[in-house]
């Protein structure tokens, strides 16, 4: 067995029991420690530890030493007995082993719990920071949202206060109407006090029919120059503009029997080529692109004698030919047709105000460089009136059309026509487009007077000719409406040659 020296568990009498034990006599010096640790070597190593002659170190072996204490080896029954010693120890190194083991174990379980611990806690880290993030998002996109909705109902509250202040003025207007026609009818009933009874019968009664008949038709004629003007409707943009538009892609843009019907129409009146070169050329602003080789934009001609020379030539092709024998007013008979009628989708209520159109100005361009897209493109200027009923005016020669009639607006029309059969893919090219009208009318009080004046003139004439037709214009008179119209040019253009 191995046992600490001086230990506190055996006294002061365990310490003299086994000092006398362990020395042979009275006081004799124990034997050197290497001698005796080498004969436990030699024991250990021999196969027969028990020698004669070292009868007296076996029984009995002690090792002293001052900083370690003694080491007793205590050899009982043989070697079986250190083996069994032995054995006792390495179980005990096992054990010890086991225990550092274990040790080890929980050492490294402790670390591992560490890390899961400060895993966790980043993790539940990066969660409150996503939360927030996320909590901040929505805070700002609600705020966003708020935002945008207190603009909304912020712009909603301006528009309805603009239109509180529309209809205020809409109102005042009306109010001052009202007071205009009570001061007319006080007026009146002093009238009827000033005079004599009979007379004042027959006034009243003859004054008030025409005052009334005079206001009406002056409401319905500043009614038709603002639905002229498109200052009636809240939308951008001249909504009649935009309905004639619509019109003429219905019944003539979008339709190919009306493009082949105009080239059956040219194809069977050779006398227009002739009607344009002599009376139409001369008045009219023409322009001629035709192809030169010298020139890859073409030549241009604008002179009459240029123009007249080039197509004097017979060997143009039946594209060129059709296409200077439409390059006159002709071409217009079909959508002034469209333009003319009653109710608010027409530009010439020929009944009501017995309005009418004049061509102010037309430009007449014709392209003819390629072959397959000759065509002819028209820019019209029609202004719109009204009987002016100014009759103080001395009538001459310069100022008779001018006193006569009341220009209300001016619609600036765009003609194009390829004759063509590649000029679309559906046939040949016909093509009414209605640009602009503007008003020539304006708040001035000339004008207003001008307006009171002609609807005092049509007041007196309302009854005797009312035409109302809204209906467009069937097929089968376009060709008659437009002969007719071609007589009236020729006619007009003879007088003036």
């Amino acid at each position: 067995s191995l046992q600490r020296f001086g230990s506190s568990s055996r006294g002061s009498n365990g310490r003299s029991q086994s000092a006398s034990r362990y020395f042979t006599g009275d006081e004799s010096v124990p034997p050197a420690f290497g001698s005796r640790m080498k004969a436990l070597a030699t024991r250990w190593a021999s196969p027969h530890p028990r020698g004669s002659g070292d009868e007296e170190a076996d029984d009995n072996s002690t090792i002293n030493t001052e900083d370690v204490g003694q080491i007793d080896f205590i050899r009982k029954g043989g070697d079986d007995d250190y083996v069994t010693i032995i054995a006792s120890l390495k179980q005990q190194l096992r054990e010890a082993e086991n225990r550092a083991t274990v040790l080890e174990q929980r050492l490294q379980i402790v670390k591992e719990s560490g890390d899961s611990v400060i895993q966790s806690l980043n993790e539940e880290l990066a969660e409150v920071a996503e939360e927030s993030a996320r909590s901040e998002a929505a805070m700002i996109k609600e705020l966003s949202r708020l935002d945008a909705q207190r603009r909304a109902e912020r712009a909603e509250f301006e528009k309805r206060i603009q239109e509180w202040i529309a209809h205020d003025a809409n109102r005042k207007l009306e109010v001052e109407e009202y007071e205009r026609r009570i001061e007319s009818l006080v007026n009146t009933v002093r009238l009827m006090d000033t005079a004599r009874e009979d007379d004042l019968v027959h006034c009243n009664s003859s004054s008030s029919v025409d005052k009334e008949a005079e206001e009406e038709m002056h409401k319905d004629l500043i009614a038709y120059f603002s639905n002229l003007s498109g200052k009636n409707s809240n939308k951008r943009g001249n909504p009649l503009v935009s309905s004639i538009n619509d019109a003429f892609d219905l019944q003539f843009n979008a339709n190919p029997i009306v493009g082949d019907d105009l080239i059956d129409y040219y194809r069977s009146h050779s006398e227009l080529k002739e009607f344009t070169l002599k009376s139409e050329l001369p008045r009219m602003d023409y322009e001629v692109l035709v192809a030169d080789i010298n020139a890859k934009e073409g030549r241009k001609l604008v002179t009459p004698e240029e123009i007249r020379s080039y197509f004097d030539d017979a060997d143009i092709d039946e594209e060129s030919e059709l296409c200077i024998r439409c390059a006159n007013q002709s071409l217009l008979a079909d959508p002034l047709a469209m333009l003319t009628g009653e109710g608010t989708g027409k530009i010439i209520h020929s009944g009501s105000f017995y309005s009418t159109v004049i061509a102010s100005s037309c430009t007449f361009k014709i392209d003819l460089r390629h072959e397959g897209e000759r065509r002819v493109k028209i820019y019209c200027e029609l202004a719109v009136c009204v009987p002016s009923g100014d009759d103080s005016t001395e009538e001459t020669e310069e100022t008779s059309a001018t006193s006569a009639t009341l220009e209300l607006a001016r619609a600036n029309l765009i003609i194009q026509f390829g004759p063509s059969p590649t000029a679309t893919p559906s046939g040949p090219l016909i093509k009414y487009t209605l640009s602009s009208i503007v008003p020539s009318l304006s708040s001035s009080p000339d004008d207003a007077q001008a307006l009171q004046l002609a609807a005092a003139a049509l007041a007196r004439d309302r009854n005797t000719h009312i035409r109302k037709t809204d209906d467009p214009v069937p097929d089968s008179r376009r060709d008659s409406i437009r002969s007719r119209f071609l007589s009236k040019v020729k006619t007009f253009s003879q007088s003036n040659s």
